[in-house]
């Protein structure tokens, strides 16, 4: 009787789409990292490091910038 209540309540709701799940669930959800082992972080040249700078600074600029219009 209980199912048969249940179906026919079920009859007036709105009708739904199929719940997809957002990622791939046959990946683990958690991965293990060995925190033992060190990479060895690779040397950037003084170009790169030069125009990463010049980067920051013109995005402080812009930042100040935009507080003084406030």
């Amino acid at each position: 009787l209980a199912k048969l209540l249940a179906a026919y309540a079920a009859l007036f709701q709105p009708p739904r789409a199929p719940h997809k799940p957002k990622g791939d669930v046959t990946q683990p959800l958690i991965q293990a990292v060995n925190l033992d082992e060190e990479e060895a972080p690779e040397e950037l040249s003084r170009e790169e490091l030069e125009s990463w700078r010049q980067n920051l600074k013109g995005l402080a600029i812009r930042f100040r910038e935009g507080l003084n219009e406030c």
